[in-house]
């Protein structure tokens, strides 16, 4: 008879619709058709868990968890018939059964309580446990269809859909989840109210929004405040109801790699709409490792599952840069610019501009946020605010910054007074609170902190910095917040003003206005971030809020803070596979401590398996620092298994192949990858060039990848200069490699090499003997002065007296001569076979 945890938590995940809970259990149980159909199941749920808790307690040797792992027989069969499971809070069941484990006899003595970190490992295993049972539950439900009247009839609701949020539930207490998957249209409402949280200004009709549009894949696009998410919101109210099966919504933890690939796991009935604001934040850092790679596997899954994936993702269009790719000409292309064919994540998405509202719409936002903020206009204030919003990019977050601050009745005179830019009227906004109101200043600039250390601004840690390092009035805190809610500078999202949990949010025009840096204050922030991040922020986001300020540290390369907010990131959460990368790239890279750096990458790839990003990095610990090129090509593998689209992993590898292993076909094949999965990957090109100019044989293609390299990047001087001598050397074109030659030490006036090559073609091709001369002496001042080598010296010594003769100025290469004659005097026992006579040679012909 199936009467273990599964029939529990169906019910208890029912009780909502039903009567009473207890009841429906025992009909349930009472039913032999379903007992025969799934009863198997709470056998192959407790084995699997107790193979699970016995993997898990030699991992971390726990004496706990080996007492109930090797007791698991006598403990399994007392959670089987667990009845005391049934209850009306799906989180109670695993309260109930850790407690009943608890409880439960281990080695002949009664467990009473469970050591803490016992606890949160059982609460681990069980969620994602439960998840899978939930999941199987599921299936076999769909697979009897006797089995899924009779349970609509019981349980009075739609089965999968109900399983599917019994099946959500646990995955979040596990952590695998890092999104909200709503049913569409019946959630539509949770949708606007997750889209629109804190906004006090009704829509105005405007043109990007039709009144039945299309689902489609959108990127909707806009300057800062034009109203961007107001049009997301509204395309969603308007969605024919049979559009999508569901809308998901990332959480803002979906900034970790690591969560990318979770979009694999994702099961849906139907179509998808996703609905994904600030994409352009999630890969500021360049590294394209959040928004492609979960964009491409979410499309993957629903594609193996026969659903659909729109979009709706919403990105500021001045920050272009921070998406991968070119999106300004990969919206919709065939072609990429040099002729290929287009491999773009952004080929087969449509931009949605986001345009400036006409008079008609400006003048009734203006009524209608006036109204909202309780504002009267004396006298023809308000044609002249309608005139002054009306050629605004920004017009909704121009109209909400005056109205929301401004004094009523607002004149003629004080609309005059304002400045043309929204985010210039949020900086005198802040001018003055920061001259009469210092409480609001520092609730703000505790905000703007955070913001930079890329921390949620939960209303207890922006209490707790605005208390420290900021020096604020704790008695001021609350109606400072109060202040600048009711005046438009924040919304609270949460009911309880201060409470753990609530959040306060603050428009991004508005953050710009706030000018403060955090990394000022770094120091006192850390201190301040370990101290209270445990009693100020949930428990599930305490190890991101160290992330990612160990990540902002980072940059600003205050590595001491970075391992400390890395430590403490693990001290929460031993098992964050993100923070074992985190401290693993900060001791490799910064620290100087490769086995610290391999113990952290090894946890990291432990914890999780599917982790590409970790892989990588190991992969490339271990061909650099460790010279282990076999293991480094096993992580690489991983890495680009896990993550076929992984342009990063793909340019490393082929290095490794290149350099290490000897392989220049396979290198070829990887480079290609990652120039494909990323056009715009600079390095990758660069590298490729190089393998085709030396291993390959191939100089017209070497050609065309350098050249793609200073298109991306107008200043990367090494591409230049190698671009410079293939020309010069292989391809006979001294007028472009002349150009390349200028640019690389224009950009790098220290670039010796440059200077030399330079040098080489304005004496040999372009005969140019005096302009030679001078780049031949630059380059000796810098290569004696860093001790090149003798032998590279002694080249150029003789090729600048071979152009001074040229130029009639034999003289101006005497110096030079001895300098080179007195390092070999100083190094008489390390110089090469050759060197001093040839520098003695060049000396003789210029006296």
């Amino acid at each position: 008879m199936f009467e273990g945890f599964a029939m529990a938590v169906l019910a208890s995940a029912a009780a909502d619709k039903t009567t009473d809970a207890r009841e429906l259990y025992s009909r349930m149980e009472r039913d032999k058709r379903i007992s025969e159909a799934l009863g198997p199941l709470a056998t192959e749920f407790n084995d699997a868990l107790g193979d699970r808790l016995r993997e898990r307690a030699d991992e971390v040797k726990s004496d706990a968890l080996q007492g109930i792992a090797r007791e698991w027989e006598v403990v399994g069969e007392r959670i089987d018939g667990y009845e005391a499971a049934v209850g009306r809070d799906r989180e109670e069941a695993v309260d109930r059964l850790v407690a009943e484990i608890g409880g439960a006899e281990v080695d002949g003595a009664e467990v009473t309580a469970l050591p803490e970190e016992t606890e949160t490992e059982l609460r681990e295993l069980l969620a994602g446990e439960f998840a899978e049972l939930m999941a199987d539950f599921r299936d076999r439900v769909h697979g009897e269809e006797d089995l899924e009247h009779r349970f609509q009839a019981d349980l009075e609701m739609n089965v999968a859909r109900r399983l599917d949020e019994v099946i959500e539930s646990f995955e979040r207490m596990a952590g695998r989840r890092p999104y909200d998957l709503h049913d569409f249209p019946g959630e539509r409402d949770a949708v606007l109210a997750a889209l629109l949280t804190g906004d006090r200004v009704a829509f105005v009709d405007r043109k990007e929004v039709p009144a039945e549009p299309d689902p489609g894949r959108h990127v909707v696009l806009g300057p800062s405040g034009a109203g961007k998410s107001r049009v997301i919101a509204e395309r969603v109210r308007r969605l024919p109801d049979d559009a999508v099966e569901h809308v998901l919504i990332p959480q803002d933890r979906l900034q970790d790699p690591t969560d990318a690939h979770s979009m694999a796991d994702l099961s849906a009935d139907g179509d998808v709409l996703l609905v994904w604001e600030d994409v352009h934040r999630l890969d500021e850092r360049r590294e394209n490792a959040v928004l492609e790679p979960a964009l491409r596997e979410l499309d993957r899954t629903l594609d193996g599952q026969g659903h659909d994936l729109y979009t709706l993702l919403e990105a500021r269009s001045d920050r272009f840069d921070d998406l991968p790719g070119d999106v300004r000409e990969d919206f919709g292309a065939e072609q990429t610019p040099w002729g290929e064919e287009a491999k773009s994540l952004w080929a087969d998405y449509e931009p949605l501009w986001v345009e400036g509202l006409d008079v008609e719409r400006v003048a009734e936002l203006v009524d209608r946020t006036a109204e909202e903020y309780g504002v009267d206009f004396a006298a023809g204030a308000r044609e002249a605010l309608v005139e002054r919003t009306a050629d605004a990019d920004s017009a909704p977050a121009y109209v909400k910054s005056v109205l929301a601050a401004e004094e009523s009745p607002l004149t003629v005179d004080a609309v005059d007074r304002l400045p043309e830019k929204v985010g210039d009227v949020w900086r005198g906004h802040y001018r003055a609170l920061q001259e009469d109101r210092p409480a609001e200043w520092r609730v703000l600039v505790a905000m703007k902190y955070l913001y930079d250390l890329d921390a949620p601004r939960y209303a207890r840690l922006v209490e707790a910095v605005y208390r420290d390092p900021l020096d604020g009035d704790g008695l001021q805190f609350g109606p400072a917040v109060e202040r600048l809610e009711t005046r438009g500078w924040l919304t609270v999202d949460g009911d309880d003003l201060r409470a753990v949990g609530t959040r306060y949010e603050v428009h991004d025009t508005q953050l710009d206005a706030v000018d403060e840096r955090a990394e000022h204050e770094a120091r006192r922030l850390s201190d301040r971030l370990v101290e209270v991040v445990e009693s100020a922020v949930p428990e599930g986001e305490r190890a991101p809020v160290h992330n990612g300020s160990g990540t902002a540290f980072y940059d600003w390369e205050r590595y001491g803070l970075a391992e400390e907010q890395d430590e403490a990131a693990l001290d929460v959460d031993d098992r964050n596979p993100v923070s074992h990368n985190n401290y693993a790239l900060l001791s490799h890279e910064e620290l100087d401590d490769p086995e610290q750096a391999q113990h952290h990458y090894e946890r990291a790839v432990e914890i999780d398996p599917e982790y590409a990003k970790a892989h990588n990095n190991y992969a490339t610990l271990l061909g650099n620092e460790l010279d282990d090129p076999e293991q480094a090509q096993h992580y690489y593998e991983r890495a680009v298994e896990i993550e076929p689209e992984y342009a990063k992993a793909h340019n490393n590898y082929a290095t490794l192949l290149k350099n290490e292993l000897d392989d220049p076909e396979r290198a070829q094949h990887h480079y290609e990858r990652a120039v494909e999965i990323d056009p715009e990957y600079a390095k990758a090109h660069f590298n490729y060039a190089n393998l085709l100019k030396n291993e390959l044989d191939d100089p017209e293609q070497a050609q065309h990848h350098y050249e793609r390299v200073v298109e991306i990047d107008p200043e990367y001087a090494k591409a230049h200069f190698n671009c410079a001598l293939l020309l010069q050397e292989e391809l006979d074109d001294p007028e472009q490699a002349q150009h390349h030659y200028e640019r690389a030490v224009e950009i790098d006036p220290e670039y010796a090499e440059a200077h030399g090559g330079y040098a080489a073609l304005l004496r040999e091709d372009l005969g140019d003997p005096d302009e030679a001369v001078g780049h031949y002496r630059r380059a000796l001042d810098l290569w004696l002065d860093e001790g090149e080598s003798l032998q590279t010296v002694s080249l150029a010594v003789s090729e600048l007296v071979d152009a001074c003769e040229r130029s009639g100025r034999p003289e101006a290469a005497v110096p030079y001569c001895e300098r080179a004659l007195d390092l070999c005097r100083a190094d008489a026992t390390d110089v090469p076979e050759g060197v001093e006579e040839r520098i003695r040679a060049a000396c003789e012909r210029v006296g």
